[in-house]
């Protein structure tokens, strides 16, 4: 009956959305779990690189391996150096004791640089594509990352920029296109299977005012309403809707 409902869904979605092809769909997983094994590794060594972590970053990072080897060979080919540097900065970051003192001072910005690079490199072969509900759940995800780095160590490199790729563009304009991509998805989760709708209207209304809340271009750990930041919470409710958000895009194929 879920999944039937999830067809229902992903159905109207594909009528209302933005159409994005099925050849699309690697890249864009390829993204989400980059941006989800950046988020789940600051999660690891913020909290101290518990066993519990340590799980879900393995997870993670699998998802990531098994995710670029679903690529054609000639994507393969075209994103290996991005891809490879990526993990080569995630596994340097696991042989960093668990004190924020343990980590050398140019590590952060390596990672963002890195984890930037390959989300660039990716949407470039999509053809700059940044529609549909799938690659919400990567804006999400990428904002999630992003919250994790300003709350874990105080800042995130990688910096609004001048061109077009949603890397580059602040957290409150990700957060305007994620606002209206769930004026859609809500109201139709709602109707189809009402309980799930209304988990998903309070998960989204408690993300929405945290990651509004943070600003990456700061250096402290503290939102613009002066309170602290919460990123295992956020991170909980980021995963939960944007595993929402794909498992309603692989509907709509």
């Amino acid at each position: 009956m879920r999944a039937f409902r999830l067809l229902l869904i992903g159905c109207a979605l594909l009528l209302s959305l933005p159409a994005r092809a099925e050849g699309h769909v690697p890249l864009e997983l390829l993204q989400l779990q980059a941006c989800r094994s950046i988020g789940s590794f600051l999660s690891l060594r913020g909290e101290g690189l518990q066993p519990m972590h340590l799980q879900v970053f393995e997870r993670d990072t699998e998802s990531l391996r098994a995710s670029f080897e679903a690529l054609d060979a000639s994507l393969r080919s075209s994103l290996q150096a991005p891809y490879s540097h990526l993990l080569a900065r995630l596994d340097e970051g696991l042989t960093y004791g668990p004190s924020e003192d343990d980590l050398p001072w140019h590590y952060p910005e390596q990672l963002s640089r890195a984890l930037v690079d390959l989300l660039k490199a990716a949407e470039a072969l999509d053809g700059g594509g940044q529609e549909g509900v799938r690659m919400s759940a990567v804006k999400l995800e990428l904002l999630n990352a992003q919250y994790a780095a300003q709350a874990y160590l105080g800042y995130f490199e990688a910096t609004p920029g001048a061109d077009d790729s949603y890397v580059s563009k602040g957290e409150l304009q990700l957060l305007a296109e994620l606002d209206a991509v769930m004026e859609q998805v809500l109201p139709q989760l709602a109707q189809s299977a009402p309980d799930a709708g209304r988990r998903a209207r309070a998960d989204w209304r408690y993300l929405h005012m945290a990651l509004g809340d943070f600003d990456r271009a700061g250096r402290a750990r503290l939102g613009r309403s002066g309170r602290p930041l919460a990123p295992l919470m956020v991170g909980r409710h980021t995963r939960g809707m944007s595993e929402r958000l794909v498992q309603l895009a692989g509907a709509a194929l």
